[in-house]
Protein backbone atom coordinates (compact mmCIF):
# COMPACT_ATOMS: atom_id res chain seq x y z
CA UNK A 1 0.00 0.00 0.00
CA UNK A 2 1.17 3.60 -0.46
CA UNK A 3 -0.05 6.45 1.04
CA UNK A 4 -0.88 9.89 -0.40
CA UNK A 5 -2.21 13.20 1.39
CA UNK A 6 -5.62 14.61 0.63
CA UNK A 7 -6.13 18.50 1.75
CA UNK A 8 -9.17 18.09 4.01
CA UNK A 9 -9.51 21.93 5.47
CA UNK A 10 -7.39 25.25 4.73
CA UNK A 11 -8.05 27.65 7.27
CA UNK A 12 -6.84 31.22 8.48
CA UNK A 13 -6.54 32.97 11.55
CA UNK A 14 -5.87 36.29 11.91
CA UNK A 15 -2.19 36.78 14.25
CA UNK A 16 -2.11 39.71 17.16
CA UNK A 17 0.69 40.89 18.62
CA UNK A 18 2.44 37.57 18.14
CA UNK A 19 -0.29 35.00 18.84
CA UNK A 20 -3.13 33.19 16.54
CA UNK A 21 -6.48 34.54 17.27
CA UNK A 22 -8.65 31.27 18.25
CA UNK A 23 -11.18 32.31 15.42
CA UNK A 24 -10.75 30.90 12.50
CA UNK A 25 -12.06 31.39 8.46
CA UNK A 26 -12.29 28.41 6.64
CA UNK A 27 -11.19 28.66 3.19
CA UNK A 28 -11.20 25.80 1.57
CA UNK A 29 -13.59 22.45 2.75
CA UNK A 30 -13.83 18.89 1.60
CA UNK A 31 -12.73 19.84 -1.94
CA UNK A 32 -14.97 22.77 -2.28
CA UNK A 33 -13.80 26.56 -1.97
CA UNK A 34 -15.94 28.47 0.62
CA UNK A 35 -14.71 32.09 -0.67
CA UNK A 36 -16.36 33.98 -3.05
CA UNK A 37 -15.06 34.94 -6.60
CA UNK A 38 -13.12 31.90 -6.32
CA UNK A 39 -12.16 30.83 -10.10
CA UNK A 40 -12.00 27.37 -11.22
CA UNK A 41 -9.16 26.47 -13.78
CA UNK A 42 -9.06 23.58 -15.72
CA UNK A 43 -6.04 22.46 -17.92
CA UNK A 44 -5.61 20.41 -20.88
CA UNK A 45 -4.71 17.33 -19.45
CA UNK A 46 -8.18 17.68 -16.94
CA UNK A 47 -6.35 18.79 -13.86
CA UNK A 48 -8.21 21.31 -12.22
CA UNK A 49 -6.67 24.50 -10.19
CA UNK A 50 -8.73 26.65 -7.57
CA UNK A 51 -7.88 30.25 -7.10
CA UNK A 52 -9.23 31.58 -4.41
CA UNK A 53 -8.79 35.48 -3.56
CA UNK A 54 -7.60 36.47 0.14
CA UNK A 55 -7.51 40.28 0.80
CA UNK A 56 -9.84 42.80 3.04
CA UNK A 57 -12.92 41.68 1.64
CA UNK A 58 -12.36 37.72 2.87
CA UNK A 59 -15.29 37.04 5.25
CA UNK A 60 -14.02 37.04 9.08
CA UNK A 61 -10.67 38.77 8.39
CA UNK A 62 -12.43 42.13 9.61
CA UNK A 63 -10.21 44.33 7.16
CA UNK A 64 -13.59 45.39 4.95
CA UNK A 65 -12.68 48.96 5.97
CA UNK A 66 -9.19 49.05 5.05
CA UNK A 67 -8.99 50.41 2.16
CA UNK A 68 -5.04 50.25 2.11
CA UNK A 69 -5.51 46.25 1.82
CA UNK A 70 -6.28 44.94 -1.56
CA UNK A 71 -9.35 42.78 -2.20
CA UNK A 72 -7.15 40.34 -3.84
CA UNK A 73 -3.88 40.89 -1.43
CA UNK A 74 -2.87 37.10 -2.39
CA UNK A 75 -4.56 34.24 -4.71
CA UNK A 76 -4.34 31.42 -3.00
CA UNK A 77 -3.75 28.30 -5.29
CA UNK A 78 -4.82 24.47 -4.77
CA UNK A 79 -4.28 21.72 -7.53
CA UNK A 80 -6.74 19.14 -7.10
CA UNK A 81 -4.78 16.81 -8.66
CA UNK A 82 -1.84 16.50 -6.81
CA UNK A 83 -3.44 18.16 -3.80
CA UNK A 84 -0.44 20.75 -3.98
CA UNK A 85 -0.79 24.00 -2.26
CA UNK A 86 0.36 27.55 -3.47
CA UNK A 87 0.01 31.19 -3.81
CA UNK A 88 0.29 34.56 -5.60
CA UNK A 89 1.11 37.86 -4.51
CA UNK A 90 -1.94 39.96 -6.77
CA UNK A 91 -1.79 43.55 -4.33
CA UNK A 92 0.59 46.10 -3.99
CA UNK A 93 1.08 46.12 -0.18
CA UNK A 94 4.50 44.73 0.72
CA UNK A 95 3.81 40.78 1.35
CA UNK A 96 6.03 39.13 3.80
CA UNK A 97 6.52 35.19 4.78
CA UNK A 98 7.55 33.45 7.18
CA UNK A 99 7.01 29.92 8.75
CA UNK A 100 5.41 29.92 12.71
CA UNK A 101 8.86 28.97 14.49
CA UNK A 102 10.46 32.10 13.34
CA UNK A 103 7.75 34.69 13.75
CA UNK A 104 7.99 36.65 16.31
CA UNK A 105 7.51 40.30 16.78
CA UNK A 106 9.45 40.37 20.34
CA UNK A 107 12.72 40.43 18.78
CA UNK A 108 15.44 42.99 18.66
CA UNK A 109 16.18 43.36 15.46
CA UNK A 110 14.48 46.29 13.89
CA UNK A 111 15.04 44.92 10.49
CA UNK A 112 11.42 43.91 9.09
CA UNK A 113 13.02 40.69 7.50
CA UNK A 114 14.13 39.74 10.49
CA UNK A 115 10.72 39.92 11.86
CA UNK A 116 8.15 39.31 8.88
CA UNK A 117 10.44 36.75 7.28
CA UNK A 118 11.47 37.21 3.22
CA UNK A 119 9.47 39.98 0.81
CA UNK A 120 7.54 38.22 -1.45
CA UNK A 121 7.43 39.58 -5.25
CA UNK A 122 4.07 39.96 -7.27
CA UNK A 123 3.24 37.48 -9.92
CA UNK A 124 5.18 34.46 -8.74
CA UNK A 125 3.92 31.24 -7.41
CA UNK A 126 5.04 30.54 -3.61
CA UNK A 127 4.41 26.93 -2.07
CA UNK A 128 2.60 27.48 1.66
CA UNK A 129 2.84 25.29 4.28
CA UNK A 130 1.12 24.21 7.19
CA UNK A 131 1.43 27.14 10.28
CA UNK A 132 3.11 29.30 7.40
CA UNK A 133 2.27 33.39 8.24
CA UNK A 134 1.50 35.88 5.86
CA UNK A 135 2.21 39.69 6.60
CA UNK A 136 0.88 42.77 4.83
CA UNK A 137 2.25 46.17 5.03
CA UNK A 138 -0.54 48.85 5.91
CA UNK A 139 0.13 52.66 7.28
CA UNK A 140 1.42 52.53 10.69
CA UNK A 141 0.46 48.55 11.36
CA UNK A 142 1.06 45.33 9.76
CA UNK A 143 -1.67 42.03 9.52
CA UNK A 144 -0.38 38.97 9.62
CA UNK A 145 -2.33 35.81 9.11
CA UNK A 146 -1.50 32.10 9.34
CA UNK A 147 -2.19 29.10 7.53
CA UNK A 148 -3.50 26.18 8.71
CA UNK A 149 -3.87 22.81 6.35
CA UNK A 150 -5.52 19.83 7.48
CA UNK A 151 -4.29 16.56 5.33
CA UNK A 152 -5.41 13.41 5.67
CA UNK A 153 -3.42 10.35 4.57
CA UNK A 154 -4.65 7.90 2.21
CA UNK A 155 -3.52 4.53 1.23
CA UNK A 156 -3.92 3.39 -2.33
CA UNK A 157 -2.90 -0.16 -3.70
CA UNK A 158 -0.04 0.40 -6.39
CA UNK A 159 -2.07 -0.96 -8.78
CA UNK A 160 -4.55 1.58 -8.74
CA UNK A 161 -2.18 4.32 -8.65
CA UNK A 162 -0.26 2.96 -11.77
CA UNK A 163 -3.56 2.34 -13.70
CA UNK A 164 -4.49 6.12 -12.68
CA UNK A 165 -1.14 7.13 -13.91
CA UNK A 166 -1.37 5.27 -17.12
CA UNK A 167 -4.88 7.21 -18.17
CA UNK A 168 -3.53 10.32 -17.09
CA UNK A 169 -0.54 9.82 -19.50
CA UNK A 170 -2.98 8.22 -22.80
CA UNK A 171 -5.36 11.58 -21.76
CA UNK A 172 -2.39 13.60 -22.12
CA UNK A 173 -1.34 11.83 -25.56
CA UNK A 174 -4.64 12.27 -26.74
CA UNK A 175 -4.99 15.87 -25.82
CA UNK A 176 -1.69 16.60 -26.49
CA UNK A 177 -2.13 17.54 -30.13
CA UNK A 178 -5.17 19.72 -29.61
CA UNK A 179 -3.55 21.33 -27.00
CA UNK A 180 -0.57 22.86 -29.22
CA UNK A 181 -3.24 23.73 -32.03
CA UNK A 182 -4.52 25.73 -29.36
CA UNK A 183 -1.77 27.52 -28.27
CA UNK A 184 -0.54 27.90 -31.24
CA UNK A 185 -3.69 29.86 -32.70
CA UNK A 186 -3.39 31.60 -29.05
CA UNK A 187 -0.08 33.08 -30.12
CA UNK A 188 -1.09 34.18 -33.84
CA UNK A 189 -3.86 35.95 -32.17
CA UNK A 190 -1.65 37.92 -29.88
CA UNK A 191 0.24 38.89 -32.51
CA UNK A 192 -2.08 40.15 -34.65
CA UNK A 193 -3.42 42.26 -31.97
CA UNK A 194 0.01 43.58 -30.83
CA UNK A 195 0.21 44.67 -34.76
CA UNK A 196 -2.97 46.40 -35.09
CA UNK A 197 -2.54 48.43 -31.47
CA UNK A 198 0.90 49.17 -32.58
CA UNK A 199 -0.79 50.67 -36.08
CA UNK A 200 -3.60 52.47 -33.85
CA UNK A 201 -0.86 53.57 -31.16
CA UNK A 202 -0.78 57.45 -32.74
CA UNK A 203 -4.64 57.40 -33.35
CA UNK A 204 -6.03 56.95 -29.89
CA UNK A 205 -4.55 57.24 -26.32
CA UNK A 206 -2.72 53.91 -24.90
CA UNK A 207 -5.00 51.70 -23.08
CA UNK A 208 -4.54 50.61 -18.96
CA UNK A 209 -1.65 47.89 -18.88
CA UNK A 210 -4.18 46.18 -16.29
CA UNK A 211 -7.40 46.41 -15.17
CA UNK A 212 -6.20 46.77 -11.64
CA UNK A 213 -7.26 49.91 -9.61
CA UNK A 214 -3.62 50.41 -8.88
CA UNK A 215 -2.34 50.55 -12.26
CA UNK A 216 -4.54 53.64 -12.97
CA UNK A 217 -1.73 56.40 -12.70
CA UNK A 218 0.21 54.70 -15.77
CA UNK A 219 -2.69 55.91 -18.41
CA UNK A 220 -1.67 59.28 -17.54
CA UNK A 221 1.78 58.62 -17.89
CA UNK A 222 1.42 57.10 -21.52
CA UNK A 223 -1.22 59.39 -22.62
CA UNK A 224 -1.34 62.94 -20.99
CA UNK A 225 -3.46 64.87 -23.17
CA UNK A 226 -6.14 62.57 -23.81
CA UNK A 227 -6.13 62.36 -19.86
CA UNK A 228 -6.43 65.56 -18.65
CA UNK A 229 -3.13 66.45 -17.26
CA UNK A 230 -2.52 69.59 -16.14
CA UNK A 231 1.40 69.91 -16.77
CA UNK A 232 3.03 67.21 -19.03
CA UNK A 233 6.55 67.39 -20.83
CA UNK A 234 9.12 64.54 -22.28
CA UNK A 235 10.22 63.28 -18.36
CA UNK A 236 6.83 64.06 -16.00
CA UNK A 237 3.64 64.28 -15.72
CA UNK A 238 1.79 66.47 -13.33
CA UNK A 239 -2.19 65.94 -12.31
CA UNK A 240 -4.71 66.63 -9.53
CA UNK A 241 -5.12 63.91 -7.13
CA UNK A 242 -8.39 62.17 -7.87
CA UNK A 243 -9.41 61.83 -4.39
CA UNK A 244 -7.68 65.03 -2.85
CA UNK A 245 -7.10 65.64 0.92
CA UNK A 246 -6.52 68.80 0.71
CA UNK A 247 -7.39 72.13 -0.96
CA UNK A 248 -4.40 71.78 -3.23
CA UNK A 249 -3.42 68.41 -3.93
CA UNK A 250 -1.30 67.38 -6.66
CA UNK A 251 0.80 64.29 -8.24
CA UNK A 252 3.55 64.66 -9.95
CA UNK A 253 4.66 61.62 -12.18
CA UNK A 254 7.42 60.15 -14.35
CA UNK A 255 6.55 59.75 -18.03
CA UNK A 256 9.03 56.48 -17.53
CA UNK A 257 7.51 53.65 -15.98
CA UNK A 258 8.84 52.91 -12.32
CA UNK A 259 6.40 50.86 -10.62
CA UNK A 260 7.98 50.66 -6.86
CA UNK A 261 10.33 52.46 -4.79
CA UNK A 262 12.99 49.43 -5.22
CA UNK A 263 13.05 49.88 -8.81
CA UNK A 264 14.66 52.93 -8.56
CA UNK A 265 18.46 53.07 -8.94
CA UNK A 266 21.13 55.90 -9.11
CA UNK A 267 20.19 56.69 -12.53
CA UNK A 268 17.05 58.15 -11.66
CA UNK A 269 18.31 60.83 -9.39
CA UNK A 270 18.56 63.05 -11.71
CA UNK A 271 14.76 62.17 -13.03
CA UNK A 272 13.78 63.12 -8.89
CA UNK A 273 15.55 66.01 -8.98
CA UNK A 274 13.86 67.34 -12.05
CA UNK A 275 10.42 66.17 -10.51
CA UNK A 276 10.89 68.26 -7.76
CA UNK A 277 12.17 71.54 -9.75
CA UNK A 278 9.47 71.28 -12.50
CA UNK A 279 6.40 70.46 -9.27
CA UNK A 280 7.89 73.76 -7.56
CA UNK A 281 7.42 75.62 -10.49
CA UNK A 282 4.05 74.40 -11.07
CA UNK A 283 3.31 75.87 -7.67
CA UNK A 284 4.40 79.17 -8.62
CA UNK A 285 2.72 79.87 -11.49
CA UNK A 286 -0.75 77.86 -10.05
CA UNK A 287 -1.01 79.34 -5.92
CA UNK A 288 0.16 82.28 -4.21
CA UNK A 289 3.03 82.75 -2.25
CA UNK A 290 1.27 82.38 0.93
CA UNK A 291 -0.52 79.33 0.07
CA UNK A 292 2.79 77.45 -1.17
CA UNK A 293 3.99 78.24 1.31
CA UNK A 294 1.74 75.85 3.05
CA UNK A 295 2.22 72.75 0.77
CA UNK A 296 4.29 69.93 1.44
CA UNK A 297 6.38 67.73 -0.92
CA UNK A 298 7.03 64.17 -0.70
CA UNK A 299 6.13 60.14 -1.10
CA UNK A 300 4.45 57.83 0.90
CA UNK A 301 6.85 54.87 2.49
CA UNK A 302 4.16 52.32 1.09
CA UNK A 303 1.99 53.38 -2.20
CA UNK A 304 -0.97 52.45 -2.25
CA UNK A 305 -0.69 52.91 -6.19
CA UNK A 306 2.03 51.39 -8.93
CA UNK A 307 3.73 54.18 -10.09
CA UNK A 308 6.48 56.44 -8.54
CA UNK A 309 4.34 59.43 -7.84
CA UNK A 310 5.36 62.63 -5.74
CA UNK A 311 2.78 64.56 -3.54
CA UNK A 312 2.21 68.29 -3.55
CA UNK A 313 -0.40 68.63 -0.88
CA UNK A 314 -1.26 71.82 1.15
CA UNK A 315 -1.95 71.61 5.53
CA UNK A 316 -4.98 72.41 5.33
CA UNK A 317 -6.56 68.65 5.28
CA UNK A 318 -10.45 69.09 5.18
CA UNK A 319 -12.16 67.54 2.21
CA UNK A 320 -14.39 65.13 1.89
CA UNK A 321 -12.05 62.44 0.71
CA UNK A 322 -10.61 62.93 4.34
CA UNK A 323 -12.66 60.27 5.18
CA UNK A 324 -10.74 57.96 7.64
CA UNK A 325 -7.90 57.99 9.96
CA UNK A 326 -5.47 56.10 7.69
CA UNK A 327 -5.59 58.90 5.31
CA UNK A 328 -5.05 61.52 7.76
CA UNK A 329 -2.02 59.33 9.33
CA UNK A 330 -0.69 59.15 5.54
CA UNK A 331 0.43 62.39 5.62
CA UNK A 332 0.92 63.65 9.07
CA UNK A 333 2.88 60.88 10.55
CA UNK A 334 6.22 59.75 9.19
CA UNK A 335 4.10 57.29 6.83
CA UNK A 336 4.45 60.70 4.64
CA UNK A 337 8.32 61.15 3.63
CA UNK A 338 9.74 64.53 2.67
CA UNK A 339 11.36 65.00 -0.79
CA UNK A 340 14.49 65.59 0.63
CA UNK A 341 14.85 62.09 2.87
CA UNK A 342 13.69 60.38 0.20
CA UNK A 343 15.75 61.82 -2.30
CA UNK A 344 19.01 61.61 -0.28
CA UNK A 345 18.76 58.19 0.44
CA UNK A 346 18.49 57.11 -3.23
CA UNK A 347 21.32 59.58 -3.99
CA UNK A 348 23.31 57.81 -1.13
CA UNK A 349 22.61 54.64 -1.48
CA UNK A 350 21.10 53.85 -4.72
CA UNK A 351 17.86 52.91 -3.83
CA UNK A 352 14.67 53.59 -1.01
CA UNK A 353 14.24 51.61 1.30
CA UNK A 354 10.85 51.15 3.52
CA UNK A 355 12.73 49.80 6.21
CA UNK A 356 13.72 52.48 7.77
CA UNK A 357 10.59 53.49 8.55
CA UNK A 358 8.87 52.72 11.78
CA UNK A 359 5.38 50.63 12.25
CA UNK A 360 3.46 49.44 14.72
CA UNK A 361 2.72 45.62 14.69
Amino acid sequence: MNKEKIINKISINKVLDGISSPKSIVVYDNSQSLIENTNSIQLGDGKEILEIPIGRETPGLDLKDNKYLSKNQVELNINKDDQSISFIVKGVNPTYLISSKDFSVKKDSKEIKDILGKELETNISYKINNGDILSFLLPNQTTSIQFNIDALEKEIKKEEKERSLNNNNNNSDNNSNNVEKKEEIKKMEQNKRKLDNSEKMNDKPLKQPSASWADKLLVYCDSPKENGALYYDDKIVIISDKYPKSKYHFLVLPRKHILKHRDLTKEDVGLLEYMFVTGNKYLEDSVSPAEKKSISIGFHAIPSMRQLHMHMISNDYQTAALKKKEHWNSFTTEFFIPFESFYKQVKEKGSFNKINIKFKY
